[in-house]
């Protein structure tokens, strides 16, 4: 059975006004299909527009021209409010600066989007001890982010991406500031979700993480998609 298209793009576009004169065209003209339960890795060099790409897909900001569509909602039509529910329902976020709660501890900061969900106590506390146990951060739980790693704090942030039982996950350059044997622990539990039929989407300029996890790898150059690869074969 063929998976579903779960995001498509219609000729977007994405302009910056520098001012009354100039603007930057960040995006020039994307048509995109993306499957449920693929693992999509978006490489380009810095500047090349696959930062932008990832928050129009994802509902962050909106574009100039064209449409972004998740299933049959087209995220243009959405109210602000409805993106910010669509986003905090539908989709997690892993960045490369881990965006953490100094003063949190790493359940509490697990925790959050669950509040923002008014999801009650008992279920929080199901959500949150699975998603840490999935990445292996049972027993760090009551830690602060100073009294963890690097990829400690970076395993927290996945946690927080998928202890809403998101669709999609995105991921913004989620190992530029790991090291190489902590990468690998990351990129294989992204490689768990998409296993689990999630869709990942991970915009990166490292091209050899892609290659080896991704099932295709789109090129983007000055806003443009210059090249697509399907790197592995469905399984049959």
């Amino acid at each position: 059975m063929e998976n579903k298209i779960i995001i498509r793009t219609e000729n977007l576009h994405k302009d910056f006004i520098l001012n009354k004169e100039s603007k930057v065209s960040a995006i020039g003209g994307i048509d995109l299909n993306i499957e449920q339960g693929e693992f999509v890795a978006i490489v380009g060099r810095s500047g090349s527009g696959k930062s932008t790409l990832m928050q129009l897909l994802s509902g962050i900001i909106l574009p100039t021209q064209g449409d972004v569509y998740y299933r049959n909602t087209n995220l243009n039509k959405l109210s602000n409010k409805e993106r910010a529910a669509f986003r905090n329902k539908e989709i997690g976020f892993v960045f490369q600066s881990f965006f953490v709660e100094k003063n949190l501890t790493a359940y509490e900061n697990v925790e959050i989007p669950l509040l923002i969900q008014d999801i009650d106590k008992k279920e929080r506390e199901r959500r949150i001890e699975l998603a840490l146990s999935q990445v292996g951060l049972s027993k760090r739980k009551d830690h602060k982010p100073r009294e963890m790693s690097g990829g400690e704090i970076q395993r927290v942030c996945i946690a927080r991406a998928m202890v809403t039982d998101p669709e999609v996950i995105f991921a913004d350059e989620p190992t530029g500031q790991l090291d190489f044997a902590t990468s690998e622990i990351i990129m294989e539990l992204f490689t768990k979700m998409k296993n689990e039929n999630k869709t990942v989407i991970m915009v990166t300029h490292n091209e050899t993480d892609a290659r080896k996890y991704a099932d295709r790898l789109i090129r983007i150059q000055d806003g443009k998609i210059t090249s697509e690869e399907k790197l592995k074969d469905e399984q049959a």
